[in-house]
């Protein structure tokens, strides 16, 4: 991209169906959030001070550009372009009813789940105090 040899004819968000979709989830079993939720609690309390860092201090795109050997500068634009800090957010999740008609469709899912599977499948024991 930066020397100009690949071009960008089309991302994710050119497609309607898949516009501003949760693409990243982080999973943990039933059994494991009930026995220990403090652990995954603290965890994702860690990863948010990651993201928070990795978006706020430019050591880290230093760090990130020395480990991949990309230019810092093809990593920034990348970062701002591609993978803003609000897309790497676990909690937000966008577009379930449309991934669980895909679901369907493709025999996934028998029928989309209901609001109590939902409020199941998605427990987030976490907070940013």
């Amino acid at each position: 991209m930066q020397d100009g040899k690949t071009r960008i004819l089309a991302t994710g968000n050119d497609v309607p169906e898949m516009r501003g979709q949760t693409i990243r989830v982080l999973v943990v079993n039933e059994k494991t959030l009930q026995q220990r939720g403090e652990v995954v609690a603290r965890f994702m309390r860690a990863y948010h001070e990651a993201l928070d860092w990795m978006y706020s201090d430019s050591q880290a795109l230093k760090y990130y550009s020395e480990a991949t050997g990309m230019s810092e500068s093809l990593l920034a634009k990348s970062r701002q372009q591609f993978h803003p800090k609000e897309a790497l957010s676990p909690e937000k999740l966008v577009g379930i009813d449309s991934v669980m008609a895909t679901g369907v469709k493709l025999g996934f899912l028998n029928k989309p789940l209901s609001e109590q599977q939902l409020s199941q499948l998605f427990q987030i024991p976490f907070s940013r105090q």
